[in-house]
């Protein structure tokens, strides 16, 4: 059905997609409008983050953690994909950070943290325009969350020696566009830790799908390498 105004009714009650079936027919759906449907999945994708921020800023936050012996608190700067303040508060360290991703935190009214998935996932043409909200990079612009890292970068472009020390992330290419930036960065070295050679692989395996083959190898596989693993 391609009319925006166009009740899902028959098809829709066909469709494969069984947790949005599911949707529908709790909000009362068939009947109405892909508009109305949209706006459901919207409310409950704002439910679902504020559950989130409760559990990380409620519970995760609180847990007991073990120092890793690499990471210091000594950084110029640290910029978090995660959305507690834990690394600061473990390692005590004074030190600016970036949320890029939002922060959890109880007490705001209304949740700023991004979850969500990147462009690489190939959708049908009439759903690509309403699936832009739950990419990464646009939540990112919604929420206005912390983009602090870019004077970062302007300022490292200049610098004639920056190490970048990359931890617990997965490289995956959600967040490729922010990862992309420092790893093309002139005259900066890139560390990244990982657990074990099948850490290793996943992560080689998305640095190649952020920067392509050839990029991968030059970075990666060169004579003088600007991205080397370092086992943790």
């Amino acid at each position: 059905i391609r009319e925006r105004d166009e009740a899902p009714d028959e098809k829709f009650q066909n469709t494969n997609i069984i947790e949005i079936t599911k949707l529908a027919k709790r909000e009362k759906l068939f009947g109405k409008t892909y508009n109305d449907l949209f706006i459901a999945i919207r409310k409950e994708h704002t439910e679902l983050v504020r559950l989130l921020e409760i559990y990380m800023d409620g519970y995760v936050f609180k847990l007991p953690i073990k120092g890793i012996k690499h990471i210091h608190n000594s950084y110029d700067a640290v910029l978090s994909f995660n959305y507690t303040c834990t690394y600061t508060q473990h390692y005590k360290a004074d030190i600016e950070c970036c949320y890029i991703h939002g922060k959890a935190d109880l007490d705001k009214p209304e949740t700023n943290m991004v979850l969500g998935f990147d462009d690489h996932y190939k959708v049908n043409d009439d759903l690509l325009a309403d699936l832009i909200p739950y990419e990464k990079f646009f939540q990112r612009l919604v929420h206005k969350t912390d983009n602090k890292y870019l004077e970062w970068i302007n300022t490292m472009k200049s610098e004639k020696d920056n190490i970048v020390e990359i931890y617990g992330h997965s490289l995956a290419p959600a967040d490729g566009d922010i990862l992309q930036s420092f790893f093309e960065l002139p005259n900066t070295h890139v560390h990244i830790f990982y657990l074990d050679e099948t850490d290793r692989y996943n992560k080689l395996k998305n640095i190649t799908s952020i920067l392509g083959a050839d990029k991968t190898i030059e970075l990666v596989g060169g004579l003088t390498p600007k991205i080397t693993f370092d086992l943790i």
